[in-house]
């Protein structure tokens, strides 16, 4: 359980903490984006955390263009709108917003003014990437798998993982992060990769380190088979622990 200035957040608050970061580290280089992002949260008066801002650096949740910072911003605020309870998220981003300032070289316009959500498709045109589940094998456990057994396994595992996040987010598909929801709804992608025991062992360190939505499989013995990872999750977490692709 995670504590913060006397208020505890639950299991589904904790599932979107590292995307509020991710916002926060995108923002940073969009500051037309920081600012209507301030802008749309000071409307709902909420109220302010009382300490220290905790804004991470959350590399792995960072949106990589502005379409897909406006996607997870109007997915962010709907659930919050939602879940009054999330008082932890809520005050972190009114402290935030409270704090920024506006780009000194701001033209304010119909789209400089928009709520996050109507803007969203005018903002740019070009289409959202298309995420993929990353199911990570440990090179012995891979070896002992036909290719039968491998999509199999993969359809299982990517399954039980989507399961969790369906529980996390009350059940409802639309209260997923979008790239959760288009990989459920619209194609269902996966990258698989192979790596060593030790590299797959620090990768699942890391995923947990940063509260980032995975699962993973282990023997009976308890030693760790595989990882699967969300779509959510940048794949440079993945390419970043020497993970090798394997190819069709």
């Amino acid at each position: 359980m995670h504590t913060h200035s006397s208020l505890t957040t639950n299991l589904r608050e904790v599932y979107l903490l590292p995307y509020v970061h991710g916002l926060l580290n995108y923002s940073k280089t969009n500051p037309h984006f920081a600012y209507q992002l301030a802008q749309t949260i000071q409307t709902y008066n909420w109220i302010a955390s009382s300490g220290a801002i905790d804004e991470k650096t959350a590399p792995h949740t960072t949106p990589s263009s502005q379409i897909d910072a406006f996607a997870v911003c109007s997915w962010v605020l709907g659930q919050l709108q939602s879940h009054p309870d999330f008082r932890l998220t809520r005050g972190l981003l009114t402290s935030w917003a409270k704090q920024h300032e506006a780009p000194k070289d701001l033209v304010l316009g119909v789209v400089g003014m928009a709520i996050i959500g109507p803007t969203l498709g005018i903002i740019d045109s070009k289409k959202k990437k298309k995420r993929k589940a990353q199911l990570v094998f440990e090179k012995n456990a891979l070896a002992k798998l036909t290719t039968p057994e491998l999509a199999k396994k993969s359809l299982v595992l990517t399954q039980r993982m989507f399961a969790i996040e369906l529980k996390q987010a009350g059940g409802n598909v639309h209260s997923l992060h979008p790239d959760s929801a288009a990989w459920l709804l619209e194609e269902a992608l996966s990258d698989v990769y192979t790596n060593s025991k030790e590299n797959l062992t620090t990768l699942v360190q890391a995923l947990l380190a940063e509260n980032l939505s995975h699962t993973v499989e282990k023997d009976t013995a308890g030693n760790l088979l595989s990882v699967v990872i969300s779509p959510s999750v940048n794949d440079s977490l993945v390419e970043d622990s020497e993970a090798e692709m394997l190819h069709a």
